[in-house]
């Protein structure tokens, strides 16, 4: 993947939308708007960065943590330690209201609705290729040719996981009946909310036709880890 970079965001004069304002005079609603309207420096996965002015830009995405914030806050008295001057500091969701809370919420159980409503004959990528994802290893595997051998696959390792007692030995064989279309990385970091209040639903690298019950799994491990 190649990050996305805007031209414009490299020209020394601009314009940029925070040229001769205070930033102090734009509210965290604004500077979230910003995130997806001003040029583009960078972005990439759940990371972007804007250019807002001539010497400003702004780091935001579901990939950013408060603890950069606070980090960078901590070393900015150490002359010798160069590092950006963090001026504000917010998370988007905490300052949403409960009303558009549970709109993003809907929007994004509806896309995963239209996506399980998807049906495909072959499972693994799109275009075919090996599996990557959570539940696969480091390094891929596959491409499976057809469901009995993503079975054989899953099986396997059922069986590793019960011969080290990691799994009940009762836990009956993988069997899978039908495939899907699944992202297999829904998380905050995939996740752009526009200036309408619009859900966009990026990084599909790990998409690919496999069982339903995928992407709740995978919904289950992102939220409790």
């Amino acid at each position: 993947m190649r990050p996305i970079v805007d031209p414009q965001s490299r020209e020394p004069d601009g314009p940029f939308p925070l040229d001769g304002k205070d930033l102090n005079s734009a509210t965290d609603e604004a500077l979230a708007t910003l995130l997806t309207t001003a040029p583009i420096l960078h972005q990439l996965g759940g990371t972007t960065v804007v250019r807002l002015s001539k010497t400003l830009v702004m780091n935001g995405g579901g990939s950013v943590i408060t603890s950069e914030a606070e980090m960078l806050r901590l070393i900015a008295s150490r002359a010798t330690i160069r590092a950006p001057r963090v001026y504000h500091a917010f998370q988007c969701w905490n300052n949403l209201s409960r009303d558009s809370q549970g709109k993003i919420a809907a929007q994004v159980a509806e896309m995963i609705q239209e996506m399980q409503s998807i049906e495909l004959s072959k499972p693994g990528p799109i275009g075919g290729g090996p599996c990557r994802g959570l539940f696969f290893t480091d390094y891929s595997a596959g491409p499976f040719m057809d469901t009995a051998e993503m079975e054989a696959w899953f099986n396997h390792k059922l069986e590793i996981c019960k011969s080290a007692h990691k799994a009940p030995e009762d836990v009956p064989p993988f069997c899978f009946i039908k495939f899907v279309l699944i992202h297999h990385g829904i998380s905050p970091r995939n996740l752009i909310l526009d200036q309408h209040e619009q859900v966009w639903l990026i990084d599909w690298a790990y998409s690919g036709a496999y069982p339903p019950v995928f992407e709740s799994a995978a919904l289950s491990i992102l939220v409790f880890h």
